[in-house]
């Protein structure tokens, strides 16, 4: 994973369009930190700015959140839809996996 815009609107978009900060910071941190104190300076800014250009932070219940920004919220909607379309489709694959080894299990029984 890169230090992109894209990666960490792709982060917040796979959880639901809102992270603790602390959440967001631990999932970049490799990326953030170096040896070098001005290239970690400079890592640290940058994601700072990547962040704000497509996210807000909210104090909710003394807890940071980063919160997409409201241009962004419909691929939010648009990847909560995808997502439950993924698990009813695998929920119906196992369904009708389930019913077909059921039936070949009665079949087998039947004298």
């Amino acid at each position: 994973m890169a230090l992109t815009q894209e990666s960490v609107l792709g982060f917040l978009l796979e959880h639901g369009g809102k992270v603790r900060n602390s959440e967001l910071v631990n999932q970049f941190r490799s990326l953030i930190n170096s040896g070098d104190p001005a290239e970690k300076q400079h890592n640290r800014e940058l994601f700072k700015k990547l962040v704000n250009s497509v996210a807000v932070v909210r104090q909710i219940d003394e807890v940071k959140f980063v919160v997409v920004r409201k241009r962004y919220q419909d691929f939010v909607k648009e990847e909560v839809c995808l997502q439950a379309q993924m698990e009813q489709s695998f929920c119906s694959l196992n369904t009708s996996n389930n019913a077909r080894r059921s039936s070949s299990l009665t079949q087998k029984i039947r004298p």
